[in-house]
Parts: C-alpha cells; structure tokens; sequence
C-alpha cells in the first residue's frame, strides 16, 4: 500500500482502501496518508433508505475528529 500512496501523491490522485476490519489495518493505512478508507470497521453493509441518516449522526459524532465522511 505504500508504493500506492506515493505514486497516488506524486500524481496528485487520491486513494481509497475498502475492506479495512481492524483498527490496526486502519491505523497503518493513516501513517501511510491512504486518503479514503472503507469497510466493516466502519460499517456493515446497509439499506439505501438508513444511509442519509446513518452519514448525518456520524458527521455529528465525528464533528471536530479531523475525519471526513462520505457517501
């Protein structure tokens, strides 16, 4: 993943990393700068009709974390 992230840099193109289950898998793709990052870490799976609200108490509860969240 390393390798990925510099040529991703250098290139001016963001990354993302999906599967991630583990806070240390999560915690080395951060020291790595991996820019998004997915997976049942976060989430399982989920009906399109939960996903608004899900995005919108977790946009809250991170709100001054530095983390991002996305759709």
């Amino acid at each position: 993943m390393s390798a990925r992230t510099v040529v991703g840099a250098t290139m001016h193109c963001a990354g993302a990393a999906e599967g991630v289950e583990t806070r240390a898998q999560l915690d080395s793709l951060r020291r790595l700068g991996c820019d998004f990052i997915q997976g049942y870490y976060f989430a399982k799976p989920m009906p399109a009709d939960v996903i608004d609200d899900y995005l919108t108490k977790e946009r809250r509860r991170l709100g001054g974390a530095g983390a991002k969240v996305v759709a």
